[in-house]
């Protein structure tokens, strides 16, 4: 049995957030407990994995993009990768290392969750290696991060 323990940089962490494992195909909601005083939150699960915090039971919006994040993060190279806590209307674009755009689409109503299938514009898988996603608004604001893809 392994235990994990994940510190949020964001105050106050919500009660109702939960781990995810990624138990080699799915990711599996781990039952967890809170330090909202010292933004940690405690899970306990059987096998070593890559874990994430995953949301919370009330899935809103965000009013801004400053707290962004994309999970899993590095990815195995299956699934989906997530972002989390966008405004109601983004574009988002991924570029592969060389500057080259690989992926472009506009979300509405996005309850704040957004995913990418780790598929290009043709629909085919990408490769192995690490990506730039650039997410803007119609508020013009923006968020950028990088993403590694392992297969």
């Amino acid at each position: 049995m392994w235990k994990v323990r994940y510190v949020s940089t964001q105050k106050p962490v919500e009660p109702k957030l939960y781990i995810s494992s990624d138990n080699g195909n799915t990711w599996e909601a781990i039952t967890c407990s809170l330090d909202t005083i010292q933004n940690i939150i405690f899970g306990t699960f059987t096998h070593l994995s890559i874990i994430a915090p995953s949301g919370t039971s009330r899935q809103v919006a965000a009013p801004d993009l400053i707290n962004v994040i994309a999970y899993p993060n590095p990815c195995k190279g299956y699934g989906n990768i997530t972002f989390k806590n966008l405004t109601d209307q983004c574009k988002i674009r991924i570029y592969n290392i060389a500057g080259e755009l690989i992926f472009e689409q506009e979300f509405t109503n996005t309850n704040g969750n957004a995913e990418w299938n780790l598929k290009n514009r043709s629909g085919k898988d990408v490769a192995s290696g690490v990506y730039i996603y650039l997410i803007t608004n119609n508020q013009n604001q923006k968020a950028t991060g990088k993403i590694g893809i392992i297969k």
